[in-house]
């Protein structure tokens, strides 16, 4: 149905051009496809590239633009134009000033680092070693609480990524997005099925099905992503992550239209 959240080989760490990738979505039969490119604010270790720069993201814009020039009025899918706004506190006012300066159809709001650690980069797996896992929870759900005081996001992005490599704390996920649902529902903001996360080592969505059905009761809206960063990876798992969200009493998915959101029956 609708997957908003794709890469580019713009960020230097996906394949495949963004028309291979508007193709296979076609090929799925998606009613809406987005692609959500890294901010080039994102944090790099020396040495790597892992997002782009300021130039290649000015690039993406101009291909989307093309893009969806080419795309509108074929009988594929919607195509949607967003943004991956790494959550950076120092970065702020670029935030901002990217904002305004595009009129995006989403931002999704992503918290890949604490400090100067990337905790979901696999060649630094190693340092999760001795680290107090509750206590890398806590200060990542921190971080996504300050994200949502930028008042910039629409999508959170992988609700509960620090468990991507099967790192769990010992008083349960369930307990930090508690902790965490007012201010969700404050914001407005929808939550993603990032489908990616079944092909990870913890091997479920984020976030899984326990915190969806939290959600869920809450009222809090959700839409889904496959994070693809290769053609053969656009709409995965989605037909299960629908599955998962009607079991939770979920009747709609959200897409967004130039930042409006559109609610569509499931």
């Amino acid at each position: 149905m609708i997957d908003l959240h794709n890469h580019t080989p713009l960020c230097h760490h996906a394949v495949g051009e963004p028309e291979e990738y508007l193709a296979r979505a076609r090929t799925l039969g998606l009613r809406e496809y987005g692609f959500s490119e890294h901010s080039p604010w994102m944090l790099q270790y020396d040495g790597e590239q892992i997002a782009p720069t300021d130039a290649e993201f000015d690039q993406y814009l101009d291909r989307m633009q093309a893009l969806r020039e080419r795309h509108d009025g074929t009988d594929g899918p919607v195509l949607r134009i967003g943004i991956e706004m790494d959550f950076r506190p120092e970065h702020a006012a670029r935030a901002r000033a990217m904002a305004a300066a595009f009129p995006f159809d989403h931002h999704i709001g992503s918290v890949h680092n604490l400090g100067d650690w990337i905790f979901d980069h696999p060649d630094r797996l190693h340092e999760w070693a001795g680290r107090d896992v509750g206590q890398v929870y806590r200060e990542y759900f921190a971080a996504i609480r300050a994200m949502l005081d930028w008042n910039l996001i629409d999508i959170v992005g992988h609700l509960d990524l620090p468990k991507k490599f099967g790192h769990l704390p010992p008083e349960g996920i369930e307990s930090f997005v508690e902790e965490l649902l007012p201010d969700l529902v404050a914001a407005g903001v929808a939550v993603e099925i990032n489908t990616a996360g079944r092909d990870k080592p913890v091997g479920e969505f984020y976030p899984g099905p326990a915190v969806v059905a939290r959600l869920a009761r809450a009222g809090v809206p959700f839409t889904l992503g496959s994070d693809a960063h290769k053609p053969s990876e656009v709409g995965r798992h989605i037909g299960d992550a629908l599955e998962l969200l009607r079991g939770c009493g979920v009747r709609e998915v959200m897409t967004f239209s130039q930042r409006q959101r559109v609610g569509v029956r499931i």
